[in-house]
């Protein structure tokens, strides 16, 4: 698992628990990482993430991710929680992402088919 924060002006925007499953990953984050989650992936691991299924919370204030979530970016924050696929379409790690929503909007298309 790895916490990560985002920063804008040196405000905090994002912050993001990322949990890897050892038998992807095996010891090459121990030492964390510098730059972009997918990059590094790519890079240490042969792991080429191609999209996420992702779904939008509220924040509980019970739990302690979102908690925590809730003192670092304040009382506008969403929680995202995404599954991450590799190009083989197998689910490579979990992420739950908080956002400040006064700092970083989201448009999202919802579209029909058939």
């Amino acid at each position: 698992m790895m916490k990560r924060m985002r920063t804008a002006d040196e405000q905090p925007v994002a912050l993001a628990w990322n949990i890897f499953p050892e038998r992807i990953v095996g010891t090459k984050l121990d030492g964390g990482i510098e730059g972009a989650i997918f990059q590094h992936l790519s890079k240490t691991c042969n792991v080429h993430i191609v999209f996420a299924e992702t779904s939008i919370y509220a924040l509980d204030r019970e739990d302690p991710y979102d908690k925590s979530a809730l003192d670092i970016l304040g009382e506008k924050t969403l929680l995202m929680k995404q599954l991450h696929f590799d190009e083989k379409a197998v689910p490579t790690f979990f992420s739950l992402d908080y956002i400040r929503t006064d700092m970083i909007h989201f448009t999202l298309k919802r579209e029909r088919k058939g």
